[in-house]
């Protein structure tokens, strides 16, 4: 069996500069994570990571 990778994205209010909401999930890959987390997207800045690696930053209103 298979381990999928855990992921964890977070969704950052710019200012003050903090973490406003925390999605986790596992996926099969990274480029599988970042379209959940695009299809997540709502405006806010958000910050996709996986273990203690960025996977992909995204900027306030970046819709990929």
């Amino acid at each position: 069996m298979r381990v999928m990778p855990r992921y964890r994205l977070y969704f950052i209010n710019p200012t003050p500069r903090h973490i406003r909401d925390i999605v986790d999930f596992e996926s099969e890959d990274d480029v599988a994570a970042v379209h959940h987390a695009t299809a997540l997207a709502d405006g806010r800045a958000m910050e996709l990571w996986r273990g203690e690696q960025v996977v992909k930053v995204y900027d306030r209103n970046d819709p990929s």
